[in-house]
């Protein structure tokens, strides 16, 4: 992956007011590795930028996304998106909102994608994917067509790469470090 495919990410942040911010759970971990406490603490300082609505999707079940990778107000989409837990809301099940013909997991990842976009973002909300791979694809290729950012074009990173994921927490922190500018409050802590 191309480090210089995220550099006008920051900016963008900063400009809009609300972003829907889907992270990859494989991306992130490299398969479900555990994160480095620097890691972790960057990932969680995104999440709390003013404007920032973080939704994780992964393979894993919900409960055990939120388990390792607790962030304040994010949604958890586990099972690739078949389940979803939402901040304060009772666990819920994709299936319950639409009908899927296909149910791999890039098919799942790209209808809650759409679903969390149309249903549960408001409607100026800035689509962003962070993924790479073959599992995040369709779903990166849906936030593109909707004028959304997603890093690295159409070919696929490696989430097992050390460069690529590399870059990808090279962005969390250049997003971090541009939000710390004068005037750009953080949200506030959960108690």
């Amino acid at each position: 992956m191309n480090p210089n495919a995220f550099a006008n990410l920051p900016g963008r942040l900063r400009n809009e007011p609300i972003v829907r911010l889907f992270l990859s759970y494989e991306t992130l971990t490299a398969g479900g590795k555990t994160l480095s406490a620097a890691r972790f603490n960057l990932l969680r300082q995104v999440a709390r930028l003013p404007g920032v609505l973080p939704a994780l999707i992964g393979s894993p079940p919900a409960a055990e996304l939120r388990k390792r990778l607790p962030l304040d107000g994010a949604l958890y989409a586990g099972q690739d998106g078949a389940e979803i837990h939402e901040p304060e809301e009772t666990p819920d099940r994709l299936a319950r909102h639409l009908r899927l013909a296909d149910a791999t997991a890039p098919a799942l990842r790209r209808a809650l994608t759409g679903w969390v976009l149309a249903n549960r973002s408001p409607a100026d909300a800035y689509p962003v994917y962070l993924g790479c791979g073959a599992l995040d694809q369709p779903a990166m290729e849906l936030v593109r067509q909707l004028n959304g950012y997603t890093p690295g074009g159409s070919s696929p990173c490696d989430p097992q790469a050390p460069e690529d994921r590399a870059a990808l927490f090279a962005l969390l922190y250049a997003v971090t470090n541009a939000a710390a500018l004068p005037g750009l409050p953080t949200k506030p802590q959960a108690a």
